[in-house]
């Protein structure tokens, strides 16, 4: 079974949710940040100036705000040139904003950082350094948290949504070129009465998905395309042809325990739409009139 990490899970967070939840994610991570570490500060360093302990606190509010913004231009800019290490964008911005944070407060008590400077150099640098990874740290936490009940994501659905892009577009190339017949059929799987936990979601798909893959020939493609969707692509094969295997298909899911709701089939030869539009359409057909996709 192939398990959703903890890591992508974030990625599907930061990818999928609205500018509006990762403004308002922002907004209360930068409240709760800010006041705990101007407590901090005020409690570490009571001698600083009112107005530049506002400047500093604000400068770090008004960065903390936008951390859903610089979190999702890391994830872009990784998967645009497929960076496995990711880019520290917000590390960075961090540090920068703590070193700023660190210098307003000096400037705000000349008679402690001359005393700091005097005595050890590099002590002020490496404060920075720690309290940017440790504040780092703590508002990546808590922006996932809030932002996870706000935006209420179907990891699985979101997960498994790109796999099939895999075997589907080498196909549709072909197609295109030779005119082949190609059928692609989307199964539905009626989900009602199952667990809702992702863990127990997982297995129920990939139990299906292999009942699906036992009925193929080796030249078949089969797979997840969401938490309630199983796609079978057939190459060689018209629609009417395809009724056989399908059938097949249905049987066993059924005798293993499945409800299959409806099956929704076309032949790529006669699609004349982008394969996208095309996967659209027949998760239209798999659906009630007026239901969400």
């Amino acid at each position: 079974m192939e398990a959703i990490t903890t890591q992508r899970r974030m990625e599907i967070l930061i990818s999928h949710s609205g500018g509006g939840e990762l403004f308002w994610a922002g907004c209360i991570t930068a409240v709760v940040s800010t006041v705990v570490v101007g407590l901090l500060s005020y409690l570490l360093f009571p001698s600083v100036a009112l107005i530049y302990r506002i400047g500093a606190n604000i400068l770090l509010l008004g960065t903390t705000m936008i951390m859903g913004f610089v979190l999702r231009l890391e994830y872009t800019l990784s998967k645009r040139y497929r960076l496995s290490g990711g880019v520290p964008l917000y590390v960075v911005l961090m540090f920068l904003v703590w070193f700023g944070y660190a210098l307003v407060l000096l400037i705000g008590a000349p008679t402690l950082a001359m005393g700091i400077v005097s005595k050890a150099l590099v002590l002020p640098l490496v404060l920075v350094f720690i309290g940017a990874l440790g504040y780092g740290f703590f508002t990546k936490k808590l922006f996932f948290f809030v932002l996870r009940n706000l935006s209420h994501p179907d990891y699985v659905s979101l997960h498994y949504r790109e796999q099939i892009w895999e075997h589907l577009k080498p196909l549709w190339e072909t197609v295109r070129r030779y005119k082949d017949p190609c059928t692609l059929a989307l199964i539905r799987l009626n989900m009602t009465e199952q667990p809702v936990s992702i863990l127990e979601i997982l297995n129920y798909l990939e139990s299906a998905n292999r009942l699906v893959k036992n009925q193929l020939r080796l030249t078949d493609r089969n797979g997840i395309r969401s938490r309630d969707t199983l796609y079978v692509l057939l190459p060689n094969t018209d629609l009417e042809v395809s009724e056989i295997p399908l059938k097949r298909i249905q049987q066993a899911l059924v005798s293993g325990g499945f409800q299959v709701e409806k099956i929704a089939t076309t032949d790529l030869r006669n699609a004349d739409t982008s394969p996208t539009e095309l996967l659209s359409t027949l998760e239209g057909e798999l659906r009630p009139a007026g239901a969400k996709v």
